[in-house]
């Protein structure tokens, strides 16, 4: 402690104990005995020393909570700035030739996600052009060579993608200013299991084998990627949009896809949606020939333009005869009794038609 401060704490208490004292008591001590007049003196003091002693605390309660917010603030900015050397050192162990470090960069990343959410966002997105960089389509040949292979055989992302993916998966659910942006990524057998991709930009992907189980896709961009063999049972793609997407074999049970866009889908062979959600969604153009449809909710669903022919829909439910009006149909076509009866009616038989040309706007 300085001695200016000594001394001006020094003058307060002469102060406060002689002539402040005096002056407080005087008013009502002018008729008193020297006696009485000594002990209001002795009091005044006492409770002009709590006084006192009340400024002094305040005073250092206030110096302390000064000391904090500046040590608080110079804590953030410490910390800021390591955060930035861990992303800096981080995206630079991304640009390496080996794949174990890379990894290491990915695992680094993941980490910065988690204790620092305003950087949340920029992780993601260094991630994701991560993935789109490393995960290449194989050429045509290698393709074929993968395919031949039993499907415990093929390959899957490399541990680096595979770790990037899960960071993704696995991350805290913050809203995104800007969609996560995976396009053409060569993503098979991928595990992307109740990962959020609301709005993601998925077009062209391929995702043969994924498993996309209890994903959130919502509103996802699907345009031509390929879901062969893919899981998303339990999966919501509410206003998904799938157009000319690859479907065979994919399963979809219990998925909902209210209101998605399904049209212009060559393959639906063997995909499944049993108990899915399909109401209000577009089938335009697409052929269901194939899929399996078991209490699969149609209500409302846009099917006049969609090729039945040989689809077994026996089992859907929602379906209206309005909702088949133009839609093509052969002998092999299998409806619900109750709309196959009210078409009957009408005189639309299950003839072979031709198929629609029309393109969908």
């Amino acid at each position: 402690m300085s001695l200016s401060v000594l001394a001006l704490i020094a003058a307060l208490v002469y102060l406060l104990l002689g002539p402040l004292a005096e002056r407080f008591i005087q008013p009502a001590t002018a008729n008193l005995s020297t006696k009485d007049r000594l002990d209001e003196l002795e009091s005044a003091r006492g409770l002009l020393l709590q006084v006192l002693g009340g400024l002094v605390v305040t005073a250092g309660l206030v110096a302390t909570l000064g000391t904090l917010r500046y040590t608080a603030r110079t804590y953030r900015v410490t910390e800021q700035g390591h955060v930035t050397d861990r992303f800096s050192k981080a995206v630079e162990q991304l640009g390496s030739d080996r794949r174990s470090v890379r990894t290491g960069g990915v695992y680094a990343l993941g980490r910065i996600m988690k204790d620092s959410p305003e950087d949340h966002e920029t992780v993601v997105h260094v991630l994701t052009a991560f993935i789109r960089e490393q995960a290449l389509h194989p050429s045509e040949e290698e393709k074929v060579k993968l395919m031949s292979l039993p499907p415990a055989q093929r390959t899957h992302p490399q541990v680096d993608i595979a770790a990037a993916l899960s960071m993704l998966r696995t991350r805290d659910h913050y809203d995104l200013d800007e969609p996560i942006d995976l396009s053409g990524a060569y993503l098979h057998g991928a595990n992307l299991r109740g990962a959020d991709l609301r709005g993601a930009n998925l077009g062209d992907v391929d995702m043969w084998g994924a498993d996309l189980k209890d994903a959130v896709l919502d509103g996802a961009r699907l345009y031509r990627a390929n879901l062969r063999g893919a899981t998303l049972s339990g999966a919501t793609l509410i206003s998904a949009h799938l157009t000319a997407a690859s479907l065979p074999a994919a399963t979809f049970t219990h998925a909902n896809l209210t209101s998605a866009d399904l049209s212009a889908i060559e393959d639906f062979s063997s995909a499944s949606f049993t108990d899915a959600t399909l109401m209000q969604a577009d089938f335009s153009l697409s052929k269901l020939k194939g899929a399996r449809f078991v209490r699969t909710n149609f209500t409302g669903a846009f099917l006049s333009q969609a090729v039945l022919w040989g689809t077994d829909l026996s089992k859907a439910v929602g379906l209206s005869a309005e909702g088949l009006v133009n839609a093509p149909r052969d002998g092999e076509t299998v409806l619900p009794a109750s709309v196959q009866a009210e078409l009957d009616l009408r005189g639309e038989s299950n003839a072979s038609q031709t198929q629609p040309t029309q393109e969908k706007s």
